[in-house]
């Protein structure tokens, strides 16, 4: 992990042009985020005004999906006694690893976009955004593999086990969630639209 990281900051390093021009004050080889793994540089007290008003929806946005992503390992073993098979609790590994390391550059992208006014990075971002926010939508209702959207509910109510009750639960929480996370995003897509941070 660490050498893929490392291999992952050369080739940013290579790709953006870190220091100089808008925001000069950011220290963009300063890697700290994510918690842990260090890959690139986030601080919310880097920003001001509406940038860090916009920045702080995308990190909640982030935040919302390792929660989810992190709920869904846990729902997933206790289902998988029930109506899921066992396999997929190595897919909701696998979507953990494939949608926070996504989710965490389509971030990147949005912040770096609007701390540089660039509109490279923006245009990544809001594409990046705009795919999540209906696949957010798209798990939300889901009961596909590993995913315990709103029609997984109708499913484990046929069950009297009590990990059939925790699914439930779970699985309103999960729906949740993912349901809001689509409406963040949106609504951050909404936001970069509008401010144009890629004009100077």
């Amino acid at each position: 992990m660490r050498s893929m990281g490392n291999n992952i900051q050369s080739n940013l390093s290579k790709q953006l042009q870190f220091g100089g021009g808008r925001n000069s004050h950011i220290d963009w080889h300063d890697y700290n985020f994510p918690p842990l793994i260090k890959l690139i540089h986030f601080k919310l007290s880097d920003f001001e005004g509406a940038e860090k008003s916009v920045i702080k929806k995308m990190y909640i946005s982030w935040i919302l999906l390792i929660v989810v992503l992190s709920l869904n390992i846990l729902s997933t073993i206790v289902l998988s006694a029930t109506v899921l098979k066992g396999i997929n609790v190595l897919y909701s590994f696998l979507n953990l690893f494939l949608f926070s390391v996504t989710g965490t550059f389509v971030f990147f992208w949005g912040y770096y976009g609007i701390a540089k006014r660039e509109s490279g990075p923006i245009l990544r971002y809001k594409i990046g955004a705009g795919i999540l926010a209906i696949l957010y939508l798209m798990f939300s209702i889901w009961n596909l593999g590993a995913f315990n959207g709103w029609v997984r509910i109708s499913e484990l109510s046929d069950y009297d086990e009590g990990a059939a009750g925790f699914g439930i639960f779970m699985s309103i929480a999960e729906s949740t969630l993912y349901t809001v996370n689509a409406l963040l995003s949106g609504y951050c897509l909404y936001l970069v639209h509008r401010e144009a941070f890629e004009e100077s």
